[in-house]
């Protein structure tokens, strides 16, 4: 009677006739009464406990049957298909011997994967560990605050986030997954743009505190910025551009111009505007001529040892065009103040005679100057304006005092000596040379 091999699940494999050898499969099922059956059963153990070793697969291998591979010492099993490794990895606190190329070792105390290389080591599968906390770069799904999914990779030091990789900008949903780590959330940041988002980084992009204790930055060197201390860069002027478009402002502080900072442009005493050379000793003032653009300057402010005032930037006598006016006859200074005025004028309205200025007349104004007339005449002085305290009656000189007094007229001399009283000053002699009167008031 043929004996019916069947499989751990009930299912019939093969039927071995009476004094038989089956030979479907890698192991050889023997008949009810076969001569010599112990070598073949013998075998068939020594194949079981060595798992078929070889370089070469099975050739009538059923499910869930093993071979060692003895070309690379892996332990495999056929899936009806194909043949897989059993896969594993060793698992110990401290480095395992005997493992071959691609074998794994799972480090118990850091919950880590090594992989066997062909040169004999172990190198890091992963996760990366430092510290107490997970310090990684970690892939995870978050919401936004429309429930749209978005793939990050978020940067962690000790578990904390400290920068975003996006592929995309949203904002995050309120609550999230509990795979995400903790504080990838709207707090910590408030939008997250395509590229990279570090912690605390608002929605125009300045990051709270940046550098400060606990806050996030990029140290380095960047070639291009769209804000610098928070300010837009088109809000700032370039050495290519320095044209403004519309008011700038400054502080009181103001600004200064040169390389030694030497033109200083600020605001004092709460509202006085200064200019001042704070290095050098001068300032000069001028503007573009047209017929001669080397001319720019008119004024100079001079504060030196030697010379201190405002001053014509140049001056020559014979070359006009280095001659330089304070006003003209259709644009004038109202009044101008100074304590001595050098220099030639061509009109006056009064002269300095001691401490009391006169100014000139053609009659006998008091306390004048006589001076011709329009008609080129001098003003004929009567015998009453001759003499003080004298009136038109009183032909005597009662009041001469003894008074010498010389006048010289050309080659002429008029000599008054010890006027004597009760001498008519008319009846003396004139200076015929002249033809001017001389009246002595004393």
């Amino acid at each position: 009677m043929a004996y019916i091999i069947n499989k751990f699940n009930g299912t019939q494999l093969l039927s071995v006739e009476d004094g038989t050898v089956d030979n479907t499969t890698d192991i050889k099922f023997v008949g009810k009464n076969y001569s010599g059956y112990g070598e073949i059963q013998n075998e068939n153990m020594l194949h079981l406990m060595e798992h078929f070793a070889g370089t070469s697969a099975p050739t009538k291998a059923i499910p869930g049957q093993i071979w060692f591979d003895s070309s690379l010492n892996k332990l495999k099993f056929y899936t009806g298909a194909n043949w897989k490794a059993t896969g594993g990895a060793q698992v110990s606190a401290t480095e395992p011997t005997g493992l071959t190329t691609g074998d794994l070792w799972f480090k118990s105390d850091t919950n880590q994967i090594y992989v066997r290389t062909a040169a004999d080591e172990f190198e890091l599968v992963g996760p990366q560990a430092a510290g107490t906390g997970a310090t990684q770069l970690r892939s995870v799904t978050v919401q936004d605050n429309g429930n749209t999914e978005h793939a990050i990779v978020v940067a962690l030091v000790e578990d904390n986030a400290q920068f975003i990789i996006s592929d995309s900008e949203f904002t995050f949903k309120s609550s999230q997954a509990a795979t995400v780590p903790t504080g990838v959330n709207a707090t910590n940041f408030p939008k997250v743009k395509k590229g990279i988002t570090l912690l605390n980084t608002s929605t125009l992009g300045i990051t709270t505190d940046a550098g400060q204790t606990n806050e996030p930055v990029i140290w380095g060197t960047a070639s291009d910025a769209l804000r610098l201390g928070g300010v837009l860069a088109s809000d700032y002027i370039t050495v290519n551009d320095t044209d403004f478009t519309s008011l700038v402002t400054f502080a009181d502080e103001g600004f200064k111009v040169g390389d030694d900072r030497d033109l200083a442009i600020k605001i004092v005493s709460g509202n006085v505007a200064s200019i001042q050379n704070e290095v050098g000793e001068e300032i000069r003032i001028g503007s573009k001529l047209t017929t001669d653009p080397s001319a720019k300057y008119l004024v100079k402010i001079i504060n030196s040892a030697s010379e201190k005032g405002m001053f014509p930037y140049a001056y020559d006598a014979v070359d006009t065009s280095l001659q330089y006016n304070l006003g003209s006859s259709t644009l004038k200074w109202n009044e101008v103040h100074g304590v001595s005025f050098k220099g030639t004028a061509d009109n006056a309205n009064a002269l300095l005679v001691g401490s009391s200025y006169f100014s000139a007349a053609v009659d006998e104004t008091a306390s004048s100057i006589a001076v011709r007339d329009s008609s080129g005449n001098e003003h004929n002085v009567t015998s009453a304006e001759m003499w003080a305290g004298v009136t038109a009656s009183n032909s005597t000189c009662t009041n001469i005092t003894s008074t010498q007094i010389t006048i010289r007229f050309l080659q002429n001399y008029l000599d008054w000596t010890t006027a004597a009283s009760g001498v008519n000053p008319t009846t003396r002699a004139w200076s015929t040379a002249t033809h001017i009167k001389v009246v002595v008031i004393g």
